[in-house]
């Protein structure tokens, strides 16, 4: 049987102190605290939706250098995905489309110089599909000579085949 008094007398056992891990638990700020709390409970699904969501943020930056990394953008990214797809851990084309909508609305910041480049880039990628497209359009004498007359009628009024 059980005797309770028995304990009574290993008293120093229990007052013995914090063992290492107590105490660098202590040493912890209560947002680590939490994160692994929140970590331990998570099902396996959600702790592989978070490793996932890791990478995907690091695929994010370097896709979307004009991101700014800071609280307010954070926070209005949270919400929109939250709001839009209602999770709390997006995958990264839901992430993406958050920060496009936000982005095009002007409810993000963004860093100016990032921002030049991609619209020196854009100006120079749009430029090319005109140059392309307008190569695409040039009469071709070989070709004419494979086609309907209604094809090339359609082309000689300008119009794409």
């Amino acid at each position: 049987m059980f005797d309770p008094h028995a304990y009574i007398g290993a008293k120093d056992d229990f007052a013995r102190g914090k063992s290492d891990a107590e105490l660098a638990l202590d040493a912890m700020p209560i947002s680590a605290v939490r994160h692994l709390v929140e970590r331990a409970s998570a099902s396996h699904d959600q702790l592989e939706a978070a490793d996932q969501f890791q990478i995907d943020e690091r695929t994010f930056r370097k896709l979307y250098p004009s991101y700014q990394d800071c609280p307010s953008n954070t926070k209005a990214m949270q919400n929109q995905w939250r709001t839009k797809f209602g999770t709390e851990v997006p995958s990264g084309s839901q992430m993406e489309e958050c920060f496009l909508d936000l982005r095009e609305a002007g409810l993000v910041r963004l860093v100016a110089k990032e921002v030049a480049k991609e619209d020196e880039a854009f100006i120079a990628q749009r430029a090319d599909k005109v140059r392309n497209d307008r190569k695409a359009n040039e009469f071709n004498e070989a070709d004419a000579y494979s086609c309907s007359l209604e094809e090339l009628r359609s082309k000689a009024n300008g119009w794409k085949w």
